[in-house]
């Protein structure tokens, strides 16, 4: 008879961790939380400070997509007290895919960090992209979760920017 576990995930938008406060209030958090798997996503790593950041998260495996110091990347912990064993990862282009086959108590989770695209029209060719790698690559349950970078209505949307003006939102309602 196989154990069961309750896995504890989380995602979130890390919106750069290039600081060192932080990711300590980042590591401190986790803890607090009880995750065991967290994905971050526009992480602005690259892997210059990759050992850096190992050291500091001694505690956790970190599997990364790279993007720019300032846009972009993937960041996939897990909680090393967690019982596993990685199979795969499936790194995507760009620091916005990561896709890690991992085993757990005999069951196999095919875990998807995504971080799409802010405008419409590259969201759409992410989405096919994304889909494509999933499809060809995962080989286990299916835990999704990232930034979709998506609005449902403009109001959703409060920004200066022009980028509304440029990628109509479509009307989904």
């Amino acid at each position: 008879m196989s154990e069961s576990y309750i896995i504890h995930c989380a995602s979130l938008n890390a919106q750069g961790l290039r600081d060192s406060t932080k990711r300590e209030r980042l590591k401190q958090w986790l803890i607090q939380q009880n995750i065991d798997v967290m994905l971050l996503q526009e992480t602005h790593l690259t892997e210059s400070i990759i050992n850096t950041i190992t050291k500091q998260f001694h505690d956790w495996e970190m599997i990364n997509s790279f993007g720019k110091s300032n846009s972009c990347g993937c960041s996939t912990r897990i909680n090393r007290k967690l019982r596993y064993k990685i199979l795969n990862n499936v790194v995507g282009e760009s620091g916005r895919l990561l896709l890690t086959n991992i085993e757990i108590s005999n069951t196999v989770f095919s875990i998807v960090n995504m971080y799409a695209p802010n405008d419409y029209c590259s969201r759409n060719i992410f989405f096919n992209s994304a889909y494509n790698t999933i499809h060809k690559n995962a080989i286990g349950i299916k835990l999704i979760g990232g930034d979709m970078n998506d609005i449902l209505t403009k109001q959703d949307r409060i920004t200066s920017s022009t980028v509304l003006k440029k990628y109509p939102v479509p009307n989904l309602l």
